[in-house]
């Protein structure tokens, strides 16, 4: 008998392995018809198209355009961008800049309450960034869009101020985050692993 019971706990733990593996199985094929279901029948109508004149604020765009071919310390008009929301603390390694355009940012909330209203007719469940009512834009249709930007744009910024840690970006993880009374006021302390993190 006691050689019976640990058998049968390794069959049990066996099989609890099992179901879990094909659970996840069925959670990514789940993930992966929503997303089809996204990219077939939701209509962002350009919001997610990076077209420079429409997406970014005119200073961010006319600096960019002057120095991106340039050496990261010869960019001056892009550090002139730059400045310390802190100034107190100068030890934070925190920086501010306007880059979007607020008209594109206005674009942009209106397009993501059509998905909210769009989402919830399909009930479509889709992974979220940490909040209830957040989405993970590369999920969603933008996966080119923010590739583009912190690759070409956001990098072009970023090494001016972190040349060592910022001379080559693997990948972007790009989400969305909603604040409003009455349903969520801030996000729960958390951590990441990111070279890089940008609030836009």
């Amino acid at each position: 008998e006691e050689e019976v019971v640990p058998e049968s706990r390794a069959r049990q733990k066996r099989m609890r392995a099992r179901i879990s593996r094909a659970a996840k199985r069925d959670a990514r094929a789940m993930r992966l018809e929503t997303i089809g279901i996204i990219r077939r029948e939701f209509d962002w109508r350009g919001v997610n198209v990076l077209e420079e004149e429409r997406v970014f604020d005119p200073r961010f765009l006319s600096a960019y355009r002057a120095d991106n071919q340039k050496p990261p310390q010869e960019r001056s008009q892009l550090k002139k961008l730059l400045y310390r929301p802190a100034p107190k603390h100068p030890e934070l390694a925190v920086w501010a800049f306007t880059m979007l355009s607020q008209a594109y940012c206005n674009s942009l909330m209106k397009a993501l309450n059509r998905f909210e209203a769009f989402k919830k007719a399909r009930k479509l469940k889709i992974r979220r960034s940490g909040s209830r009512y957040g989405a993970l834009f590369n999920h969603v249709g933008f996966q080119e869009f923010f590739d583009v930007l912190v690759q070409k744009y956001l990098r072009a910024l970023a090494e001016i101020v972190y040349p060592d840690e910022c001379k080559k970006f693997h990948q972007q993880h790009s989400f969305l985050v909603s604040y409003e009374p009455g349903k969520e006021i801030r996000q729960n302390t958390h951590a990441d692993d990111s070279t890089l993190t940008v609030n836009y």
